[in-house]
This record gives C-alpha cells, sequence and structure tokens, in this order.
C-alpha cells in the first residue's frame, strides 16, 4: 500500500478540523501530529505540516511499506513474538528440563558432551546447570509473566548445582548464568517491582548466594601467573582442567567486568571487579603502538599474541562493548577512554567506504577484518556477531554510522531470510553457512528503532520475526538453521534464542514495556541481555568504596552528550536515500541472478 498525497493531506485536514480525537490507524500520522504539536502552534494548516516536513509530491513517491506501521500489526507481532517465546520455553520445560538446552526436532534435551570433552562448541556453554531455564530469567520478566516467572526461581533455588564435573568456559558462564541471577536477584529485590510482581516469597537471596557459588568456581581461572590472563575454560568442581587450552580470545578474557563487578558491590568484597578490571587493562596495553588495534587471540602462557585479525566479530566483539558499559553502568572513566581510543582506531583502519553515511560518494561504508599491526585487510568476510555493534554506536550517540552498519546486515538478512555465520562480501555468498538463532541483528535493530521511532525498523523486525517463525519452528521449538542456503536445520535450540533474540524482538514491538518508557535510562542490557539496574550499581558503589560523588552529572552529562538528535523528517522517509539501499543490495547480490538462483536452486 503506497501513501497518495491526497489521502495524506485529507487524513491530516480532518484530524484539524474536528475538535474530537480520530484515532490514527498509522504510526506515520500519530508520530507526525505528536511532534508538531511539540513543536508548533495550534493552528494547523495542511500547508503548514507539509511545509514543517519537506513534503511534496516528489519525496511521497518514496513512501512504501516502509514508512507506516498499524497498531494492529504491532500488537500482532508483539504477541507473536510471546507466543514464540513460550512455545520454546514450554517445550524446553516438558522435553529438555533439566538438562541444558532442547533439542527441538527429536523433542529431547541436551547436556555436555562428556564422552568428547574436546566438543568445545557444546561444552563450552553446557554445564548441566538447568543453563535454558536459567538463562529464560530475564525474559519471563520482560514480558510480564509474573507467575511464571516464580515457578521457573522456584525450580532453579531448589534444583541448581554447581558442584558438577563440567568444563565450562568461563565467558559464557558468566554472561549466560552469573548475569541473570544477578539481574533476577536485583528484580526480586526492588522494592518498587517495576516489571509488576516479581517479588519471591520468603526469598533469602538465593540468586545471590548462587552466583556468589559459581563466582567462586569461575575466580580459579585468574591463578595464572605466567600472564596475569585467565585460562578460558574451568571445571565447576576441579578447577582448571589438566588438558587446558593454551589460547584465548579477547572478548573471552575481557568480556566479564559488568557481571564481576556488580558482585563485587553486592557482596562487598572487591577481588571479582579487581581481577576482570586488571585482565581488561591488561589487553587494552597490549595494542599495537602503531595502530592502536587488538588482536583476536591470546596465548595464555606468554600473554602474547597468537591471533592477529583485528575486527568487531567474534574473538574482540564485547569485550569493546563492555569498555563503553563499564563507564555507563560504573563510572569508570578510564574505560569510557580507552574506549575512545579504541573508537579512533576502528575508524581509521577497519572502516573503508564513503566518509559520510548519509551523503556523498563511493561505496556503502564496511567495517573489514584487518592485521593489527598492519591494518592491512586479511580476509574477505565479515560475521553475524558483528551486527551488534550498531547498537554500541547507538549509545555511543554516533546514529548514522550505526543507520549504516545495521543497513548492510539488513540487506544480508534479506538475501537469504536469516544471516549466514560469515558473508563473504567478494563473491556475495557466505563462507560459513549456518545460523543458530543468534540474536545480534535484532538486538541492534531494537536499538535503531528505540533511538528513531522510525517504523522502518518496526519492518525490519517483522522481517526477523516473521522468517524465523517460518523457517526455524519445528515440532518442538526453533533449531538452527544448518545452511542459509537450503534451509536445512539442526536440532539445537541455544539459549540466547530465549534469553535475547524473542526478547529484544517482543521489547521492539512492547511500546507500553517499562524497559522502553521510565526504564530505558535505568538499566543496560548485558551482552546476553540481561538488565542490570544503573542507579543501584551507583549507590552499590557508594557504599563499597570512595568514589567520585560527581559520577551523575559526568553520567547526565554524557547522556545528554550523547542523547540522538534525530531529524524529525526522517522519521517519516527512510533511514537512507534510496540510492544507497539500491547500492548495498547491489553490493550483498542481492539482485544479482547468479547470486540468486543458486538460492532458488538449494530452497
Amino acid at each position: 500500500m503506497k501513501l497518495k498525497i491526497f489521502n495524506f493531506v485529507f487524513l491530516i485536514t480532518i484530524f484539524i478540523s474536528q475538535s474530537c480525537t480520530i484515532r490514527l490507524d498509522y504510526t506515520l500520522y500519530s508520530q507526525l501530529i505528536n511532534d508538531l504539536q511539540e513543536r508548533t502552534s495550534d493552528k494547523y494548516t495542511p500547508e503548514l505540516i507539509r511545509n514543517y516536513f519537506n513534503l511534496n509530491q516528489q519525496s511521497l513517491k518514496q513512501f512504501d511499506e516502509y514508512l507506516y506501521f498499524s497498531e494492529n500489526e504491532r500488537n500482532r507481532l508483539k504477541n507473536l513474538a510471546k507466543e514464540m517465546f513460550t512455545f520454546g520455553y514450554d517445550n524446553y520445560l516438558k522435553h529438555a528440563y533439566p538438562q541444558d538446552e532442547l533439542d527441538p526436532i527429536h523433542c529431547c534435551g541436551r547436556g555436555p558432551d562428556h564422552l568428547r570433552p574436546d566438543n568445545i562448541n557444546v561444552n563450552d556453554a553446557l554445564g548441566d546447570y538447568l543453563l535454558t531455564l536459567v538463562d529464560s530469567l530475564t525474559s519471563l520478566i520482560v514480558f510480564g509473566n509474573s507467575t511464571e516467572f516464580k515457578r521457573a526461581s522456584k525450580l532453579v533455588i531448589e534444583n541448581l548445582s554447581f558442584d558438577k564435573n563440567s568444563t565450562v568456559q568461563v565467558f559464557e558462564a558468566t554472561i549466560r548464568i552469573l548475569g541473570s541471577l544477578l539481574s533476577s536477584h536485583l528484580i526480586v529485590t526492588n522494592e518498587y517491582q517495576p516489571f509488576g510482581d516479581m517479588k519471591i516469597e520468603n526469598y533469602e537471596n538465593e540468586f545471590l548466594n548462587l552466583a556468589h557459588d559459581l563466582a567462586v568456581r569461575l575466580l580459579s581461572a585468574f591463578n595464572n601467573e605466567n600472564s596475569n590472563l585467565p585460562y578460558p575454560r574451568v571445571n565447576l568442581k576441579y578447577g582448571i582442567p589438566l588438558n587446558s587450552y593454551n589460547h584465548t580470545c579477547t572478548s573471552g578474557a575481557g568480556t566479564l567486568v559488568l557481571e564481576f563487578g556488580l558482585l563485587s558491590y553486592l557482596l562487598n568484597d572487591p577481588i571479582y571487579e579487581k581481577v576482570a578490571r586488571d585482565v581488561s587493562e591488561i589487553i587494552f596495553k597490549k595494542r599495537n603502538p602503531i595502530t592502536g588495534l587488538l588482536g583476536n587471540e591470546f596465548n595464555i602462557r606468554n600473554g602474547e599474541w597468537q591471533g592477529f585479525m583485528s575486527g568487531l566479530g567474534a574473538g574482540i566483539d564485547s569485550y569493546l562493548e563492555y569498555l563503553l558499559k563499564s563507564f555507563v553502568l560504573f563510572g569508570h572513566k578510564k574505560e569510557l577512554n580507552m574506549f575512545k581510543e579504541m573508537k579512533k582506531s576502528i575508524k581509521t583502519y577497519l572502516r573503508h567506504g564513503r566518509a559520510e553515511c548519509l551523503k556523498g560518494t563511493g561505496h556503502h561504508p564496511i567495517y573489514l577484518n584487518v592485521n593489527m599491526n598492519t591494518g592491512s585487510v586479511m580476509n574477505n568476510w565479515i560475521d553475524s556477531l558483528q551486527a551488534f555493534f550498531a547498537g554500541v554506536q547507538i549509545l555511543d550517540g554516533d546514529l548514522e554510522e550505526a543507520i549504516c552498519f545495521h543497513s548492510l546486515y539488513f540487506a544480508i538478512w534479506k538475501k537469504f531470510g536469516v544471516l549466514p555465520e560469515r558473508f563473504n562480501w567478494n563473491v556475495k555468498l557466505p563462507d560459513v553457512y549456518f545460523y543458530p538463532l543468534r540474536p545480534e541483528f535484532a538486538e541492534a535493530t531494537y536499538f535503531l528503532y528505540r533511538a528513531t521511532k522510525s517504523p522502518f525498523y518496526l519492518h525490519v523486525a517483522k522481517l526477523i520475526l516473521e522468517n524465523l517463525n517460518e523457517i526455524t519452528r519445528v515440532k518442538c521449538g526453533f533449531a538452527t538453521v544448518h545452511d542459509v542456503l537450503d534451509k536445512s536445520l539442526e536440532d539445537r535450540m541455544e539459549s540466547f534464542f530465549l534469553s535475547e533474540t524473542l526478547k529484544y524482538l517482543y521489547l521492539t514491538f512492547d511500546k507500553e514495556n517499562y524497559l522502553n518508557n521510565k526504564g530505558e535510562i535505568e538499566y543496560i542490557f548485558t551482552t546476553e541481555g540481561h538488565m542490570f539496574p544503573i542507579k543501584k550499581a551507583f549507590e552499590l558503589k557508594s557504599n563499597f568504596e570512595n568514589i567520585d560523588h560527581n559520577y551523575t552529572m559526568v553520567l547526565d552529562s554524557f547522556f545528554e552528550r550523547k542523547k540522538v538528535n534525530y531529524d524529525y523528517k526522517l522519521r517519516f522517509s527512510l533511514p537512507m536515500k534510496m540510492k544507497y539501499f539500491h547500492q548495498l543490495y547491489d553490493m550483498v547480490g542481492l539482485n544479482d541472478n547468479l547470486t540468486d538462483l543458486l538460492v532458488r536452486k538449494k530452497m
């Protein structure tokens, strides 16, 4: 359906001429009226409206289906996201609990692969510790399901134990289990209960005690006198495995400070924050002195780099995220400065394309994988994990870059219906074909919608949600896509699908949610999508150590400085000019007959 100029003027004229309020079905119209009420006098005329937004016959030709979104459709998709979560969650409880994950095709549970300890694809995350149930607790809160949250909490409190002969990755156990326990604890004990009644009867800090128990076991990873870098994995019962790997990735070692820091403040014990921050600073100091870039993998025996690829995806991604979020949550200005230095190097060496995202000439901006020592391009692929970075750019106030960054992944998703793990931008086809229901693109879409309120991003979220429902839904849940070309499936539903992917999609459509209103500036999401309260973290830190009490003013100044002054005209047009979208589609081969034929042939 396309808008016509006379329909537009007619509806606005009706609104002006009648004294009663007319319900306007399309987000476009309702936003337009709200914005005009804030910025102009009450003497509305169609000419005023057209002139204010510079709308004319030519510009309205671009008003296609991406530029409005009905309230009915928004509610339908909010309910669909909730139904999909419930379907996956209920099937996990029915067929998989108390094991860690659900195999949704065969309707059974999955735990650690004890027969093959080297199967780190499974064993890094699965520790025989109710993974999907624990990781889903904060989703139940976001979905407002108080009854099920209390029931699930009782199951966790009564049955979760970390005294298991399981070897897990420190990073995965921290972001999925520790983060969820801490977030749930703080929401349960919040006297104001902003998410609804999530109080647990006779609660005695069980979530916090479980988090403490887990953290003590993970702490053994830092007993490395050779390099002061943590071992990547620990056995929950026996500590460092005898056959421990000698290498760790940058993000695996450096993405712990939010969870470990918050735990320190809750326990009044500095050790957890100290080890996490020390490692973060050690990593930062290992940047190349010329480029300022990091590699993606260390040798933990000697502390030297053994992976020299610098990028925004797997191996480095969340380290950058936590530098910025550490400042937001705790007021660590040192980490903010570290982030700024990294950002400068990233834009200098990783970013290729036209100088400005939304104007000028040159090919579409893209952040490539380069050699940390030289800045030269190392390969021809980008990975799906780096789609998250648009959310970091928004937090940093770099909206135009976020729009361009996100649009590249939108084009890739539009081409395949899901995101391949690695996309080769040279041949315009995947290098690695699977898609394990990752949340990063949905996460970035959510934050872009919150920053812009543009209906375009509601349509992107709709595309994601409906593709997931159509392609990955199976008998007992949602399955990993084995091959994005032929859409064949694997029998695995990772916990982050319920913890993050569906949470972010639901929030995109649920405008009444607390996190989209007052909670938007009160909480920050961890890299696993768990909610940490900013003000509460500050209060805990105030009780814990002597701090700069100007922090709140500094943080307010940061948010004011980074506040996105999004051009209101852009709410009613595409985020980029059409010529840039066409350029982008050509770049990924969306309109390329050969690659389209390959996709169709496999479907």
